[in-house]
């Protein structure tokens, strides 16, 4: 028999990190992420689903520590919520 507990499935896919931002709204520390001075084109994915999240075209640089972007576009994790001000869609 195999397990398809969704939270099981989670902590197997994800790093400690991953699944602590993901699902329970954790952060890391600011200025410390792979992101943060990520300027490269594209679509950033999210790691639970694979669905967009952000484009690189709205992605600025708000001087916090974490990267920061204008337009959200996934709302199938319920507990990641979009930054206040940002547009869905």
């Amino acid at each position: 028999m195999t397990d398809t507990n969704p939270i099981t499935d989670l902590k197997s896919r994800l790093t400690e990190q991953q699944y602590e931002v993901t699902q329970h709204k954790g952060t890391e520390a600011p200025f410390s992420g792979k992101y943060v001075d990520y300027k490269d084109d594209g679509i950033y994915q999210c790691v639970c689903c694979g669905a967009e999240l952000f484009s690189s075209d709205h992605k600025y640089d708000s001087k916090s520590g974490w990267p920061s972007f204008c337009r959200w576009r996934c709302s199938c994790c319920p507990r990641v919520m979009p930054p206040i001000g940002c547009r869905v869609g």
